[in-house]
């Protein structure tokens, strides 16, 4: 069972990794070079660090715990797909 739970870890770990990588990559693109939607893209990550402190509390102390049922069926179903992605490579 440690065999397979390795291999498991080697794929998922260097797709974070990369997810990381790539996701910091288009951040750099977006805020250093101009593009079609670069104006839109700035004002909605602009808008959203700067939320106020009283929306995040309501954020962590409501919203989050009503989505909680929902956000463990996306993350159960994200979690079988890229299972799932493993099998398509053997």
């Amino acid at each position: 069972m440690m065999h397979y739970f390795g291999n498991t870890l080697l794929i998922a770990v260097p797709a974070v990794l990369v997810t990381l990588l790539l996701s910091s990559m288009v951040a750099f693109y977006v805020s250093r070079f101009d593009f079609r939607l670069n104006i839109f893209l700035l004002l909605v990550f602009t808008a959203g660090n700067l939320l106020p402190q009283q929306v995040i509390r309501m954020y962590w102390q409501i919203v989050l715990p009503l989505c909680k049922p929902a956000m463990a069926a996306l993350a159960t179903l994200l979690s079988i797909w890229i299972y799932n992605d493993f099998f398509w490579a053997i």
